[in-house]
């Protein structure tokens, strides 16, 4: 998300009814994943998510594009953790036979 600077007036009322207030349009220049989704992709990625994480579309997109980053970085450690189990087997089994 990108900070923007609003005036006192109108800083409580941008962010809940940015479509009234035409002239706090922000651009973002680099979307990502999460945010090219349409809203029903994102409420089906977070089902089962808990409190309003699974139904209010903001909060939903934060947890989604959290939750995608960390089954990326958790794929990549499984394999990790299975070949060091699989040297942890290997080790075990050829103490066991000489």
């Amino acid at each position: 998300p990108i900070a923007v600077s609003l005036s006192a007036s109108c800083r409580n009322w941008c962010g809940r009814r940015s479509g009234e207030y035409e002239h706090h349009r922000i651009i973002v220049e680099v979307k990502l994943k999460s945010e090219k989704m349409n809203k029903k992709e994102i409420l089906k990625l977070a089902k089962g998510f808990r409190g309003r994480a699974k139904n209010c579309i903001r909060i939903a997109r934060e947890r989604v594009e959290k939750a995608l980053q960390y089954s990326y970085r958790d794929r990549r450690n499984k394999k990790r953790d299975m070949r060091s189990l699989w040297i942890q087997r290997i080790n075990a089994g050829t103490r066991q036979h000489g």
